[in-house]
């Protein structure tokens, strides 16, 4: 096992958290500065060793570092977004609502696991007791399924053997049949998994999907979902950790093609199956990536991109105009339309966002800040 620690001063909560994960899982540790280049320059020796799994543990309490989330994303090939879902339900009782925040990118580069966890003592306790329960799951996601949920945290890190943990993220060798059937036997599936492979049908449209929410706005906008693929998060987001973690809670994933050739990734809460769904769609972008909450059809709210190929007003787009048609009075101050929602405008100005409802306009906050709150608001609405 390899443990590597993103810190730029070995401060006492990251001496902490090495203790821990070596005790629990033995091997090496090595500490790195913050700093991504020499993250994506050591991970590549690491990931072709004879290591049978490398940790990252960095960042703060709610995940990693910009730099190390960034790496981390690039070096994985298949995404395990369960692990993620999984470490924030075991430290809701600990951080509270905090927890929803929490990002912990996990995944494999081919036949190595590879695990971020935060840099608190509570997530790397949380972490080490997850690991110690999916060693099946490991097996079964190298031979190339999708898990969007792992098995509850088992026992506490005082229980665990260096042994038993660190067998959780063992390469084991994965046979052709295993790497040619996505679906496993209902019998060799844990109790408490959900397994999400890439031949799950979605469920008949419902009545009243017809007329509005999610599935009306897909066909309005002209798009088609495709359950059988899964769209990568774009750069943008991926890098901003809150964001990032959004998408990860995500209980389904597909990809929407439109006639264009342009493609989106959707994102469901709790799936992409029922017409109450709450559904993101994502795609690349500028100056960020476009966001379109799907279920607020027929008054879509979302990002704004730069062109004409998102599907909301353009970011370059006269923001008083914008808020004239949609919110009946125009802003006091101009700026560049940054989002649209159901009820407000939001205009990007000087580096900050303000936000305008047609009566008074306040301050949100920074680009990422209101990316995030958004995003949530979307996810949760």
């Amino acid at each position: 096992m390899h443990i590597l620690m993103i810190s730029d001063s070995r401060t006492d909560t990251a001496s902490a958290c090495a203790e821990a994960l070596q005790a629990a899982l033995g091997g090496s540790v090595e500490w790195l500065p913050d700093e991504r280049r020499l993250i994506e320059a050591t991970l590549p020796r690491l990931l072709t060793s004879t290591s049978p799994g490398v940790v990252l543990c960095g960042g703060d309490v709610l995940g990693p570092s910009v730099h190390l989330a960034a790496a981390v994303s690039a070096a994985i090939e298949v995404p395990l977004p369960g692990f993620g879902e999984a470490l924030r339900r075991a430290l809701e009782p600990t951080i509270g609502a905090r927890a929803l925040l929490v990002s912990a990118p996990a995944g494999s580069a081919g036949k190595i696991p590879l695990v971020t966890l935060p840099l608190s003592l509570p997530a790397v306790q949380a972490g080490i007791a997850l690991l110690s329960t999916i060693q099946g799951v490991w097996r079964r996601h190298l031979a190339g399924e999708v898990f969007t949920e792992l098995p509850a945290v088992g026992p506490s890190p005082e229980e665990l053997t260096s042994t038993e943990a660190a067998s959780a993220l063992v390469a084991l060798p994965v046979d052709e049949a295993q790497q040619t059937t996505l679906a496993p036997a209902l019998e060799d599936v844990p109790e408490g998994v959900t397994i999400s492979t890439m031949t799950d049908a979605a469920a008949p449209p419902e009545p009243a999907a017809l007329a509005s929410g999610w599935r009306a706005g897909l066909r309005a906008l002209g798009g088609r979902l495709d359950t059988e693929t899964w769209s990568t998060i774009p750069e943008d987001l991926a890098q901003l950790a809150p964001a990032r973690q959004i998408l990860e809670s995500a209980g389904q994933r597909a990809t929407v093609s439109f006639p264009d050739g342009r493609t989106m990734a959707a994102f469901g809460y709790p799936d992409l199956t029922r017409s109450g769904s709450k559904v993101l769609l994502v795609g690349e972008g500028a100056p960020v990536a476009e966001v379109i909450a799907l279920h607020r059809h027929p008054r879509l709210a979302g990002l704004t991109i730069w062109g004409s190929r998102g599907h909301l007003a353009s970011a370059d787009t006269d923001a008083q105009e914008v808020a004239e048609a949609r919110l009946g009075a125009a802003p006091p101050t101009d700026g560049e339309l940054f989002a649209i929602d159901h009820d407000a405008i939001y205009i990007q100005r000087s580096g900050a966002i303000d936000r305008w409802d047609g009566r008074s306009q306040t301050r949100e906050g920074t680009e990422s800040q209101v990316i995030a709150s958004l995003m949530l608001r979307w996810s949760q609405r």
